[in-house]
């Protein structure tokens, strides 16, 4: 069946036009994916300030109890950025990883392919694991070789995972990884660390609303993944873990099981509260997943210091509630937390910052790593620890 609507001819008369059913279903999914396209056109313009959050306009239609712009403690500065490109491996600086002095080690492990196994000594056996040998590139590991390869007991070494974003392939999960590696960190401080791309599979899945529904459940997969390697390990303060977009996600549903919480059917061990260093680079969650009774609300207690870096200016997380199926919900990427307060209540120290002055409306890590005073607060949780000399 179809309907029927007046429009006006060239005379400005009304006339009646019957649209086919099929017709609206077409121009409708068009219409949709096209607005969610259009974030990944990159610009190269100069990006501008975006309102304060004391702007009467922004705040007062919006509920109390979750705030689209909460209070920030700072609002990072505009600047001009160059257009967002991925590096290829040939560009990316190695220096620092082969230089023989350096005590550092690069690892990556994959769950691509991996499936879904059921218990921690399985998903331990099936992970993948290569480190990046000097002079040799990467190699193929084991978990064991992973758990025996800390550094001398007189240099204390900090663990610290870097998980990406959407649409990452194998090829770009190693470089980028690699890049991210070489802006936070290298080897000018007195302490090594161990830094660990984790690799998920994250390679576009049909068109963007089904790809994203795709990622957002893959990562409940993931999170049970994770959990199962830090339950594992040992010193948790000594552990820091970095998530950009559902890279955030992962993380949190990790620490959820880690603190006793299930996800889909899914538990691990419960080792007790813990003190894991998090940083959140827009991530795609729901901005009050991590209040006590929520989705991921057993995370804060396996969390000693949080930073979350959200942009209210953000064309992909604005349209994050597509993923839902019912209701709105608001992306913490977007809006910054929910219920602030009620995390530091529970001992976490937490850090909001708003990046929608140098990141501007791109969802686009890079943009991130372009600016050295948002890689310096990363930096300065990821590795509290440790000395490290800011970048110029």
């Amino acid at each position: 069946m179809g309907t029927t609507r007046e429009t006006c001819d060239g005379a400005g008369r009304r006339v009646a036009r019957r649209i086919g059913g099929q017709g609206w279903l077409y121009f409708f999914i068009f219409g949709l994916g096209l607005s969610i396209c259009l974030p990944y056109v990159s610009f190269a313009a100069p990006v501008a300030i975006e309102k304060s959050s004391s702007d009467p306009a922004v705040t007062a239609s919006q509920p109390q109890d979750l705030p689209v712009f909460p209070e920030m403690e700072e609002t990072v500065e505009a600047v001009t950025l160059p257009t967002s490109v991925e590096i290829p491996d040939d560009e990316i600086d190695f220096s620092l990883i082969e230089d023989p002095t350096c005590l550092d080690e690069v690892w990556l492990v994959s769950t691509r392919g991996v499936g879904c196994p059921s218990s921690v000594e399985e998903v331990l056996h099936r992970l993948r694991w290569w480190r990046y040998r000097q002079g040799h590139g990467w190699r193929k590991a084991s978990w064991e070789e992973f758990q025996t390869t800390a550094a001398p007991a007189s240099f204390p070494l900090t663990t610290s995972f870097f998980v990406h974003g959407n649409r990452i392939s194998s090829g770009a999960a190693k470089s980028g990884g690699l890049a991210t590696y070489r802006r936070l960190t290298g080897c000018s401080r007195p302490l090594p660390v161990r830094f660990v791309i984790w690799s998920w599979p994250s390679d576009q899945q049909g068109g963007p609303i089904r790809d994203a529904r795709a990622k957002a459940s893959r990562s409940d997969v993931d999170a049970y993944l994770m959990a199962c390697c830090l339950s594992r390990m040992a010193s948790p303060e000594e552990i820091s873990l970095s998530g950009y977009s559902f890279g955030g996600r992962i993380i949190t549903g990790a620490l959820h099981l880690l603190g006793g919480g299930s996800l889909c059917g899914r538990h691990v061990e419960y080792i007790g509260p813990a003190g894991y260093q998090v940083v959140l680079l827009a991530p795609a969650l729901n901005n009050d997943w991590l209040l006590p009774g929520r989705r991921h609300g057993q995370a804060a207690q396996m969390t000693q210091r949080l930073l979350v870096m959200f942009n209210p200016r953000d064309w992909v997380l604005k349209r994050y509630h597509v993923l839902s199926r019912g209701g709105r919900p608001r992306a913490l990427g977007f809006t910054g937390l929910a219920g602030r307060s009620r995390l530091e209540s529970a001992g976490v120290e937490v850090r909001q910052v708003n990046t929608s002055g140098v990141v501007g409306k791109q969802h686009d890590l890079q943009r991130y790593l372009s600016s050295s005073r948002l890689v310096g607060m990363w930096r300065d949780f990821s590795f509290p620890r440790i000395m490290v000399e800011t970048a110029p």
